[in-house]
């Protein structure tokens, strides 16, 4: 079996983070360093089956690995799991890869992400036809 070379290794993580449906939406996360700190409340600024960009904390570091616990609604468990801080963008918010999440918990994260992609998609054609009736 051959090695990927680092290059080989970040352009499969880009195509799997455009693969992968992403929807925009702010939700409670808690994030847990592995240095068994409190934990941190934040949000995420968008979600997808694969990962979450979070709006901070601000001190996660490029490679950290942290635990998740992320809110889907009011009268849904959370989805938890493990995760690793894989890149940062200019405006410092951090994305991670969800690395170990337990079936049932990624499929109700897929199904809310669909969910969410129906919902955006109404509210354009609401959108649209109002602006046909003008």
């Amino acid at each position: 079996m051959r090695l990927k070379g680092h290059a080989e290794q970040r352009e499969e993580a880009e195509a799997q983070r455009r693969e992968a449906v992403r929807v925009v939406r702010a939700r409670p996360v808690s994030v847990r360093r592995s240095n068994g700190r409190a934990a941190v409340s934040t949000y995420s600024i968008d979600l997808s089956g694969l990962g979450i960009l979070l709006a901070g904390p601000d001190t996660l570091a490029l490679g950290e690995q942290v635990r998740f616990r992320l809110s889907l609604g009011d009268s849904e468990q959370p989805v938890v799991g493990s995760a690793t801080v894989v890149r940062i963008d200019q405006r410092g918010y951090r994305a991670i890869r969800l690395d170990e999440i337990a079936d049932a918990d990624r499929r109700r994260l897929v199904r809310f992400i669909f969910d969410c992609q129906r919902e955006d998609r109404r509210h354009e054609l609401e959108i649209q036809e109002h602006d046909a009736r003008r």
